[in-house]
């Protein structure tokens, strides 16, 4: 506007996010707010993953779903580069058993467990 002088500089939080993740200067506790990730596979083995996914954030558990059914090596990837430590993967079989399969990210094993040992093991 005429008459009106003003200065400026604005750098965004998007510039700033971006600089400090390439300078890995975000603290470690910060990096890795997910303990687990819940594997998409489609539409069925969602719709049976969301109230498990609820009671482990109901019990204090960091948890999240992918949220489409991307290829399985995309969503691996994705926790990988998050440094989330657990999957859960659920298929046909873990549906018709009621439990879920469990893989830690760094040492490969992998478990079936039920909800309930699954919260008494995430805890």
């Amino acid at each position: 506007m005429k008459d009106v002088s003003g200065v400026g500089i604005s750098f965004g939080a998007d510039r700033i996010y971006d600089v400090l993740e390439q300078m890995d200067k975000f603290p470690e506790e910060t990096a890795a707010t997910t303990k687990v990730l819940f594997i998409n596979f489609g539409e069925k083995e969602e719709l049976f993953c969301l109230p498990i996914l609820s009671q482990l954030r109901a019990n204090g558990i960091n948890a999240e779903i992918y949220p489409a059914s991307h290829k399985m090596k995309k969503q691996m990837t994705y926790a990988n580069n998050k440094n989330i430590p657990y999957v859960i993967m659920v298929g046909e079989s873990e549906m018709e058993e009621g439990v879920v399969s469990l893989k830690n990210m760094e040492t490969g094993d992998q478990e079936k467990l039920t909800p309930e040992q699954l919260i008494e093991k995430l805890a």
